[in-house]
């Protein structure tokens, strides 16, 4: 009789996470966010840097903070560019002045070889920070172990959540459906201002064009068309091998907030130490988090890289794996079909993802 009572005890705990929103597995944070000293959120207390920032504009702040603190003389950086002919590439680089760590500001939702421009960081003579994806960044970890030199260099990693790299052709293909001029063009803003934002193409003579990011791009990119075939198997959300990670807040108490937060995950003491010391020096505005809440920040994210037993998981995860194939093998059969319906599609992907 116990037993039976404790089973059904079990199973109306069960059904009341489920009301609440809770996933099976996630009681557990540290299997999804990895070692880590503490968890927090803030944002950029300067307004210009968080003007062009994906999310609060953490990044960019704590690294202007170690710049002028003389812990670094640069940051291995990135940012977007167009060709002449209007084709959307990246530009990788030594960012050595605040102004040039602001502009490199907001992410780049793009598959970017970094490691293929290592050279950059190895001629470069001072010390510097790297910022990197998840799996770029475990590619790093593992040159530091085999080269001194380039380890002493390394002052800060700092990873970024991430939940895919995709080709250009997803942001190609969502300019040309919004009618965005590539003529001209020099950089792509893939998504800057309050909550999911919008996106900016700034152009040579100081123009700007914006457009729906969540219609557009996000639509592609959430489909998981263009996706890196290795993205789909990836559980690493939070760049284990950062010594600080940075990335959205996507939960619904700070959705009113009146500037975007930046989730925050704290590995190392030296991490500790400098964001604590731009917190002090004005630079950052933090307040606490718990881990089961940097979790839930990012739970649609994570439930599809930890997808289980649920037929609805399951089915996104079939259906994201068939059309990162269907873009690869008929990208103008995807072209002709309507921005809208990619749009209500990716949605459609997104409810079994949430639906618990």
């Amino acid at each position: 009789m116990k037993q039976k009572h404790d089973r059904k005890n079990k199973s109306k705990n069960q059904k009341n996470q489920r009301k609440k929103g809770c996933t099976a597995g996630f009681e557990n944070p540290d299997r999804y966010i990895g070692k880590h000293l503490c968890c927090c959120m803030g944002y950029a207390a300067d307004a210009g840097v968080r003007a062009n920032a994906a999310s609060g504009g953490m990044v960019t702040a704590l690294l202007c903070s170690l710049l002028r603190n003389h812990d670094i003389d640069g940051v291995w950086a990135v940012k977007t560019a167009f060709t002449k002919d209007g084709h959307l590439t990246y530009e990788t680089f030594i960012a050595k002045t605040p102004g040039q760590i602001r502009d490199a500001s907001s992410s780049v939702y793009m598959d970017i070889p970094m490691m293929s421009h290592l050279g950059q960081l190895r001629r470069f003579e001072g010390r510097a920070a790297v910022v990197l994806t998840p799996c770029m960044m475990r590619a790093f970890c593992g040159i530091l172990q085999k080269d001194e030199s380039l380890r002493r260099k390394t002052v800060l990693r700092i990873g970024l959540f991430c939940s895919g790299a995709h080709d250009v052709k997803a942001a190609e293909y969502a300019l040309d459906k919004c009618h965005v001029p590539r003529e001209g063009a020099q950089r792509l803003y893939y998504r800057r201002g309050h909550w999911r934002g919008i996106s900016s193409v700034i152009y040579a003579d100081g123009s700007r064009k914006d457009f729906s990011y969540t219609k557009s791009i996000c639509a592609y990119k959430n489909a998981f068309f263009f996706v890196r075939k290795s993205c789909l198997s990836c559980k690493d959300q939070f760049a284990e091998c950062a010594d600080i990670s940075f990335g959205d807040v996507w939960l619904a108490e700070v959705k009113k907030e009146p500037v975007k937060y930046t989730g925050c995950v704290v590995r190392s003491e030296k991490a500790l130490s400098f964001l604590k010391r731009a917190e002090s020096q004005g630079d950052l505005y933090l307040r606490p988090m718990t881990d089961a809440d940097m979790v839930k920040s990012q739970k649609r994210a994570l439930i599809f890289k930890f997808r289980g037993s649920r037929w609805n998981h399951r089915l996104a995860g079939w259906l994201a794996a068939k059309n990162r194939l269907f873009s690869i093998e008929r990208p103008e059969a995807l072209k002709r079909i309507p921005m809208r319906a990619v749009y209500y599609y990716m949605c459609m992907i997104r409810l079994l993802l949430s639906w618990q």
